[in-house]
């Protein structure tokens, strides 16, 4: 981090916990604090209700869960990515640049079933982006079932 000379060191900082303790409203304001200091920042909306997003001012043009149902739904869009890394794909198609803060988005269920298939997406969107940010905040759902299912691997705080 910039303030301890520690320029290429990374700080993966979650927000966990019960719902209505204020996990969102405590990530904006790092954010907040964190852009204006000048961090390369990923912040991520981890919420399917996508909260942090819209606390932040931000539009959910693209989600993970929107990129997920286009990939397996339209085969041309998978022709569009050919065999590009879905690394490169994500960077390219679900992050939102929003006031000097790049922002991923994992999005809500459009439907019955289990989180799984974009939870892992989400668990490699951050391994794969990370390397590219000082800081990686997280506004995890409800709970601390993203911890559990390890969708969040590396964790500093």
């Amino acid at each position: 981090m910039k303030e301890s000379g520690k320029e290429n060191q990374r700080k993966v900082i979650a927000m966990a916990g019960k719902g209505g303790t204020g996990k969102t409203t405590l990530t904006a304001l790092m954010v907040k604090l964190l852009s204006q200091r000048r961090y390369r920042l990923l912040a991520v909306d981890a919420d399917p209700p996508i909260s942090l997003t819209y606390a932040l001012g931000a539009e959910p043009k693209n989600t993970l869960g929107e990129l997920r149902a286009r990939l397996i739904e339209n085969p041309r869009e998978k022709r569009e990515i050919g065999d590009r890394h879905i690394r490169e794909v994500i960077l390219e198609r679900a992050v939102i640049h929003h006031r000097g803060v790049d922002l991923l988005i994992l999005g809500q269920s459009e439907g019955p079933g289990c989180f799984c298939g974009v939870n892992e997406l989400l668990k490699f969107g951050i391994e794969s982006l990370a390397r590219q940010y000082e800081i990686i905040l997280i506004d995890c759902e409800a709970e601390i079932e993203q911890i559990n299912r390890r969708v969040i691997s590396r964790l500093d705080t």
